[in-house]
Formats: C-alpha cells, sequence, structure tokens
C-alpha cells in the first residue's frame, strides 16, 4: 500500500476495505475490533463497505467504534432507521475525478448469516435502491461493492437498474482477477483475511475502466513498511491482550493437572514403549511448538494456543467429541506442562487408555485431516501433507 501511495500519490489513490472484518463475538474480539478501526483510519482508508459480518457486535457500537477514529461506515441499502451515521455511499475526488462508491448486502446473505451466526443486519432489496443514487449524485467513475456469493452475483446484479463501472466482490472468499458477467458488468475480489494487497489502474475519461492491469500481491512480513501508528496499536493490543488472558486464566478454576480426569499423559509416558520415535520427534520443529508463540508474544492467546500444545480444545475440533469427553488436555503452563508442545497425543489422541491395553485400545493413526484441523490455509500457506513424512 505503501508502495502504490509513493508510486502515485495519495490524491490519485483510492483506498477501500470490502468489509466482513468481525466474525467473532466478546469482549476480546470487540477489543480487536476498535483497533482493527483505528489501523485503517490510520492508514487513511477512503471507504470501508461494510458486509454482515460487521453487525457481529451490534449496527451501534460499529457506529461507536467507527465514529471514534473518523471512518465513516456505507451501506444502500441498509433499512430506515436501522442506523445513524452508515452512509448510502461515499464520494470521494481522486486525480480530478469524482468516484461514487456506493454497496449492497444482498439480503440472502443477512438472512443466512442472522440464522447460522444470530447476526443481523436488517437490508432491504436492492431494486430500485442504487437508480435514484446514480441519478441525484454526479460523478465520473461508479464502484459499487456487492456482499454476495459469486453464485449469486449475477442474479442480484440484474435487478440494481445502473451498471457501475466496477463491481467488488466482498463476501467470496478468494483473490478474482477481474471477469465480465453475460450482463456486460466487470467484478473482482479480494477477500482473504487481508493478506493479499489487489490493485486495478484506470485513466481518467476512458470508458468502459482498462482493467487489463489488474495485480494483486499476496503480503508477507519482509514486504511490509513499519507504519509508526499502526506498530504502537499493536504493541498496545498484544499486551492489553495478554493481560486479559491472564486474568482469564486466574478466574479458570478448572485443573485437572496430572489427575485422573486427565486422559492426556505426555511424551514422557509415550517414550517408555517409543523411544525412537520419541528421539525423532524432540528433532523436529513440534518439539518446539510452544516457544514459537512464547517468542512472539502470543502463548496466552487462545486463538493460537491449542495448535502448539497438546489435548488443548478447539473451537472446530468437531471430529474429537469423544476425545473431549475423556477430558484433560492442556490447560496452562503452571496447570499441565508435561502438555506443551504438539506431542505424540496431539495427532494420535489421548494415550491413558493405550498405556493401560495397547491392544484394546488402539491410537488414532494421523493422516491429513489431522495435520489439516492446524495446518490451514490461513495459518500454514502452501502446507502440503506428506503420508510418509514423520512428525
Amino acid at each position: 500500500m505503501q508502495q502504490l501511495v509513493a508510486d502515485y500519490g495519495s490524491d490519485r489513490t483510492l483506498r477501500l476495505n470490502a468489509g466482513n472484518m468481525f466474525k467473532r463475538d466478546g469482549e476480546l474480539e470487540k477489543k480487536r475490533a476498535e483497533v482493527i478501526l483505528t489501523a485503517y483510519a490510520a492508514m487513511a482508508y477512503d471507504v470501508y463497505a461494510i458486509g454482515p459480518f460487521d453487525a457481529t457486535f451490534g449496527l451501534s457500537s460499529l457506529e461507536t467504534m467507527a465514529a471514534a477514529v473518523g471512518v465513516t461506515p456505507i451501506c444502500s441499502n441498509l433499512i430506515e432507521g436501522a442506523a445513524q451515521s452508515i452512509a448510502p455511499y461515499q464520494l470521494v475526488e481522486k486525480g480530478g475525478q469524482r468516484i461514487l462508491v456506493t454497496s449492497l448486502v444482498d439480503p440472502w446473505l443477512s438472512d443466512v448469516v442472522k440464522k447460522k451466526k444470530g447476526i443481523s443486519l436488517p437490508v432491504c432489496p436492492v431494486e430500485g435502491v442504487l437508480s435514484p443514487l446514480f441519478e441525484s449524485v454526479p460523478h465520473d467513475v461508479s464502484i459499487v461493492v456487492v456482499q454476495t456469493a459469486t453464485t449469486h452475483l449475477e442474479d442480484l446484479l440484474s435487478g440494481i437498474g445502473v451498471k457501475p463501472d466496477l463491481v467488488v466482490l466482498g463476501y467470496q472468499e478468494g483473490v478474482i482477477p477481474p471477469k465480465t458477467l453475460d450482463n456486460g458488468l466487470t467484478y473482482v475480489a479480494n477477500n482473504l483475511s487481508g493478506k493479499v494487497l489487489a490493485s486495478v489502474d484506470f485513466v481518467a475519461g476512458e470508458k468502459p475502466l482498462d482493467l487489463d492491469n489488474w495485480q494483486h500481491v499476496t503480503l508477507s512480513m519482509a514486504d511490509v513498511v513499519p507504519e509508526p501508528k499502526v506498530d504502537q496499536l499493536i504493541t498496545s493490543q498484544e499486551q492489553w491482550e495478554k493481560d486479559f488472558h491472564r486474568r482469564k486464566r486466574k478466574s479458570n478454576k478448572i485443573n485437572v493437572g496430572r489427575g485422573p480426569s486427565n486422559f492426556y499423559l505426555g511424551d514422557g509416558w509415550c517414550v517408555r514403549c517409543h523411544p525412537e520415535i520419541s528421539r525423532s520427534w524432540k528433532q523436529s520443529r513440534h518439539a518446539h511448538a510452544l516457544a514459537t508463540l512464547q517468542n512472539k508474544g502470543r502463548a496466552d492467546d487462545p486463538r493460537c494456543l491449542p495448535c502448539h500444545v497438546t489435548g488443548m480444545k478447539q473451537n472446530n475440533e468437531e471430529s474429537l467429541v469423544e476425545e473431549q469427553r475423556m477430558g484433560g488436555g492442556f490447560t496452562s503452563l503452571e496447570m499441565t506442562p508435561h502438555l506443551g508442545n504438539v506431542q505424540c497425543e496431539a495427532c494420535h489422541g489421548p494415550g491413558k487408555l493405550h498405556a493401560r491395553n495397547p491392544k484394546l485400545n488402539p491410537l488414532r493413526k494421523g493422516d491429513d485431516t489431522v495435520c489439516q484441523r492446524c495446518h490451514t490455509e490461513d495459518t500454514s500457506p502452501g502446507f502440503v501433507y506428506r503420508e510418509n513424512e514423520v512428525h
């Protein structure tokens, strides 16, 4: 982003966020949402087009957080009276051009999110919403952010009554280069949790826009130029989270430790019968998984911790109900130090019954489904499962 602004100038660069940034509820996630909005304000984003997940904490909370940092969310088909400071559009002047940016949330998607997540973003049908807007607001270029899935996009756009220069798909996960629909509208998408920066150039006065120069860059820490305001935000947030997790841990009175209700034993038991495998494991990255979190100051983060220790419950582990019923697993270094790092039982399941009678209680075989609980596209981009690669 800094390079784009340096190349073209701030007055010729439109920075747009396509929404759906908040997908979890709770005190911790709300604090993170405040920091995210503050960071976008610090990076001088011009437009924030909300999606249904941005209403995770309620519209009034979203408005309060956005107003505190000077960000104006937009949504053109929000039901009248549902919010006070969410605007239907933004008109941004860049390079002498008036750019009209507005957004639509598909009522179908809003209903799906409400049923699955209990998140309510009250929107009306999109038909007839944009025509008065396009007619009453003078502009040179028009961009519409549409919150829907690709399977619903063409049907939804067929009813909007206008032909924007560019459609940005704000919900569909992934990066989609310019595609032209049968109705002549061109859309793009870039929704990968902030890991990819996508850009497109246009020449003032040319219609339709020339989108051949679309480009996207997968970001890495090595590419990021330090931004003092954002760095300060992150440092402050990390300290707040450490304090938050310490408070939570102290209030957690569950402590199975090494007691009879803990079905996880730790590598100290496994090595008795499997010394060679244990030696191999100790040379692996799994044996030092917790240290990688500690070095980054994330050892208290419950989003990261389950994949760096043994037997700690993950929110997405529906397939391991039986193991969770058995009980135990890592809770903290103070309570269960013997279950730090990714040990044998992290992949093969709790070993207490197996240790009593190995033939009667065989352990689970580690396979790609086990590995991919933690090695996801978000956490391990490019991860390839190798069946014969041990530990």
